[in-house]
């Protein structure tokens, strides 16, 4: 499937994606959160649609990213 990232206003918003992906049916794929194994402040979180796709919101936090 595709991988589809949508630019967020911040982690409220992230968190927020995830909340109502999964209440849409949409599957977990990696809670909301940290990953600094992509690079400094960026904050994701990750769903899988029906279809398989990996959707994913993120936004960076604090230090930006490169």
């Amino acid at each position: 499937g595709a991988h589809v990232c949508f630019n967020a206003d911040g982690p409220q918003a992230v968190d927020a994606f995830h909340a109502a992906g999964l209440e849409a049916g949409g599957h977990d794929d990696g809670r909301p959160g940290p990953r600094p194994e992509f690079a400094p402040g960026y904050y994701a979180a990750f769903l899988r649609d029906p279809d398989g796709n990996k959707v994913e919101a993120m936004c960076w936090t604090g230090q930006t990213g490169t």
